[in-house]
């Protein structure tokens, strides 16, 4: 199978680490977002190798907390996912209230009212539309990229 590497070198263990974690078991978030920022979707064909170069690191916590982080990822885009799915039936339910609401208050409403009941409606139906064509593409598209790095090989290579 063809590869994609991420070359990560390192001058010190502890870039690695969240520096305000003694137990290192939490990743830097600079190391994540560079990890993150350097696959395309086109990558997704490949087998993702993270190459470790450079000062000498304790591969078995690595790749632990690695694992960690990306399971911990995976239940938070489970988790939104879910919670944009409440969000965006009630705010279709809402949206139809208000304009289903406003067709048939039209002849017993003079215009203000029904103005804001319009737009309420309207305002409603485009938080839906707003979660469903910009949020969920980007849970799904996080959720790709972690599952992605959960695959991914890991290797080390040290300087002595």
């Amino acid at each position: 199978m063809d590869t994609f590497e991420i070359k990560i070198h390192i001058n010190d263990e502890d870039e690695l680490y969240n520096s305000f974690d003694e137990s290192r078991t939490v990743l830097n978030d600079d190391l994540l977002s560079y990890i993150q920022e350097r696959y395309t979707e086109k990558e997704f064909s490949r087998k993702p190798v993270l190459l470790f170069s450079g000062a000498k690191m304790d591969e078995d916590n690595l790749k632990k907390a690695l694992h960690h982080h990306l399971e911990a990822e995976l239940e938070q885009v489970r988790r939104s996912s879910h919670i944009n799915f409440i969000k965006q039936l009630w705010f279709f339910l809402i949206g139809l209230v208000f304009i289903a609401a406003g067709i048939f208050l039209a002849n017993y409403l003079n215009s203000i009212p029904m103005e804001i009941i319009s737009v309420i409606g309207s305002f409603a139906m485009w938080e839906a539309v707003n979660i469903w064509i910009v949020e969920n593409p980007e849970l799904q598209l996080k959720k790709k990229l972690n599952e992605w790095l959960l695959d991914a090989e890991i290797r080390v290579k040290q300087n002595n």
